[in-house]
């Protein structure tokens, strides 16, 4: 998972349910517990132009669904251009927890595979800001492929000497 700004893009799912989106709104009308109910986290589906709103559930936090496909919806900071939001897909054909997918691609209405690629550099120590990756994922057309496995001992694992950036 990685923070996605106001008006920026990231895909969503794999495959025949892997959709484009722009995030095209972040509101949060204060940062106290009890007035997450006029908080508002939106994403346009670039391809289809369908806009999705999230069910703010609590503050900072929410689902919206996509095709049937819940995400869980965490955002931060006031509005507009200085919110963050994060998307994860919780369910027992996602990818574990601490894996990483790297390019999802979509499918075209003709049933083509598309990803966009480009170098991306991936922190592997906290690539959430707080766990280490333990496997990265390639889309194999089907799913999510089969993942590479990185291995660490837990010093390594707590900062003694496992320091490393792969380019992608």
């Amino acid at each position: 998972m990685s923070n996605v700004s106001y008006l920026d893009y990231m895909m969503l799912g794999v495959d025949d349910y892997g959709h484009l989106v722009q995030v095209t709104t972040i509101t949060n009308s204060s940062s106290g517990s009890s007035t997450y109910s006029s908080d508002v986290v939106k994403v346009k589906d670039v391809l289809s132009g369908t806009t999705y709103e999230a069910v703010i559930t609590s503050e900072g936090s929410g689902t919206v669904t996509i095709e049937g496909k819940s995400y869980t919806v965490t955002y931060g900071v006031l509005s507009g251009e200085d919110g963050w939001v994060q998307f994860k897909y919780p369910t027992s054909d996602s990818i574990p927890t601490r894996g990483m997918v790297i390019f999802p691609t979509l499918e075209t209405s003709n049933g083509a595979k598309v990803a966009f690629v480009e170098p991306v550099e991936v922190d592997l120590g906290a690539f959430d800001g707080t766990n280490a990756v333990t496997t990265i994922y390639f889309p194999d057309g089907d799913s999510f492929g089969t993942g590479i496995t990185i291995n660490a001992t837990a010093a390594q694992n707590a900062g003694d000497g496992w320091n490393w950036t792969v380019m992608v």
